[in-house]
């Protein structure tokens, strides 16, 4: 082999290490580096992502599980909604809790607008309603009216109350005054939407369940028929117009016939003691020497005397109950005797014909009367005896005509004067069959049974005067 060219064998001596190992070395840290601007490029992909995520998908609220809108900054919807609360509780004056609950969650994806400051607010407000701590007034469990103060509640209905009150005398206790129904203050919590006024709460109060039941006067109208049309009484008509005259009903006036039902019924119970006179019984002896219009008292007899305790139940002013709890018989009744003629005079026939009329019963007796609540004291000139319309009327003895026509509360009536200062009257007749001046025997018809005048029905009012002063009639008939 020729030439210049000389191999180059690799020796230990000849091999730079230090360069080898910078090499590694700046490799190495090349590498290093790569992976640690990888690292930060991936934490800045991620954080951009979930930048992007936040913004593009946000927060849902919901409302008792309903979506409403979707926000992207839950801080401010956490604030608005207390600012809420807040806002609502100083108006109200009193602590407030939404009706409904809010829940906010992160968005998995875009569902709507994203909502924010007073656009949220309006749109919230408009979904909830308000609850608060009120008082209700429940009638047999049934809500009535709601205020806010328990103190007014129970005002307006102390004043309901007492308005009912009834005003007493002396011996007259009263038991106990305080609702027909059951009527209880309920606290609880609710909307306040279910809140009254206090004027809203009395009219609730004054309105009545079911109206009042009236009736216009008609021409040729008495309390009888109308009582007897709408199936009450002429004692409760009277009670319920106290104001009307049953004798002079006008046409076009209106009267109560039965009261309405009102929301609350007010009840006041009285207790009254009274004493009562009881009549004597009287027995008749006849005696045919004597006219049939002359008695003889043989013996006077003596009314007895009973004390009567009564419970007396008004509802809403108006008395409903009455009813007699215990008599006590304090003194009994004398039997008073007398002799009655029997001679040229009606006679008394048997069962009910009290002679002047074939009778059903008697309705009101001869005498005092006292209402056991007003005390207020009527005397009854004559006795009431009851008869269907049109039955015959007779003259009780015979005698003269004294009047015959239209006399005040007795209504169509004939009066007959039948000697020695002794006269009878017949009143309420539907007609009238004698004139005044007319001379009648025993047993004349002088006219129809009616209800004309002061009447609550068709009756005959039979009285009896000697000397001007009124007699028991039935110490002669």
């Amino acid at each position: 082999m020729t030439g210049d060219y000389q191999p180059q064998v690799k020796t230990w001596e000849n091999v730079d290490f230090a360069a080898r190992r910078r090499a590694r070395k700046e490799a190495k840290q090349k590498r290093q580096k790569s992976m640690l601007y990888g690292t930060i490029g991936l934490i800045v992909l991620v954080f951009l992502v979930s930048f992007l995520y936040k913004q593009s998908f946000g927060y849902v609220l919901a409302l008792d599980d309903t979506v409403v809108a979707q926000v992207k900054d839950k801080k401010e919807a956490e604030g608005i909604w207390d600012d809420l609360i807040q806002e609502e509780t100083q108006k109200f004056g009193k602590a407030v809790t939404p009706s409904k609950e809010l829940t906010i969650e992160k968005a998995g994806k875009k569902i709507a607008d994203f909502y924010a400051g007073d656009e949220l607010k309006n749109l919230l407000k408009g979904q909830i309603g308000w609850l608060t701590e009120i008082y209700t007034v429940k009638v047999d469990g049934e809500p009535f009216f709601s205020l806010i103060e328990k103190n007014l509640v129970e005002n307006i209905l102390e004043e309901y109350r007492e308005r009912y009150n009834v005003e007493l005398d002396e011996d007259v206790e009263l038991l106990s005054l305080g609702f027909k129904e059951e009527v209880a203050v309920v606290e609880e919590l609710a909307d306040i939407k279910n809140l009254d006024s206090i004027e809203k709460a009395l009219d609730k109060l004054n309105t009545l369940k079911i109206a009042n039941s009236e009736y216009e006067i008609k021409k040729g109208d008495n309390f009888w028929d109308i009582a007897r049309k709408y199936e009450t009484s002429t004692e409760e008509l009277m009670q319920l117009n106290p104001d009307a005259k049953p004798e002079k009903l006008m046409p076009g006036q209106v009267i109560l016939i039965k009261l309405g039902q009102p929301q609350i019924t007010v009840q006041a119970v009285l207790e009254t003691t009274v004493l009562e006179s009881i009549p004597a019984p009287i027995k008749y002896i006849d005696d045919s020497s004597l006219l049939t219009n002359d008695r003889r008292v043989v013996e006077e007899g003596a009314p007895g005397e009973k004390e009567v305790v009564y419970k007396i139940i008004y509802e809403n002013g108006f008395e409903s109950v009455i009813e007699a709890l215990q008599e006590t018989i304090l003194k009994e009744p004398v039997e008073r005797v007398i002799k009655k003629g029997t001679r040229t005079v009606l006679s008394r026939g048997v069962g009910r014909n009290y002679g002047v009329v074939a009778a059903s019963r008697i309705t009101d007796n001869y005498g005092w009367r006292t209402h056991p609540i007003t005390k207020v004291r009527t005397f009854h000139e004559g006795v009431d005896l009851a008869a269907p319309a049109g039955r015959s009327v007779f003259s009780y003895a015979s005698g003269t005509v004294s009047f015959a026509g239209r006399s005040g509360g007795l209504g169509l009536a004939v009066y007959i004067n039948h000697g020695n200062g002794l006269e009878t009257r017949y009143g309420h007749l539907s007609s009238i069959s004698v004139k005044q001046g007319q001379k009648v025997a025993t047993g004349t018809i002088v006219g129809k049974v009616g209800s004309t005048g002061l009447s609550t029905g068709p009756h005959l009012h039979f009285e009896v005067r000697k000397n001007g002063v009124t007699q028991n009639p039935f110490n002669y008939i």
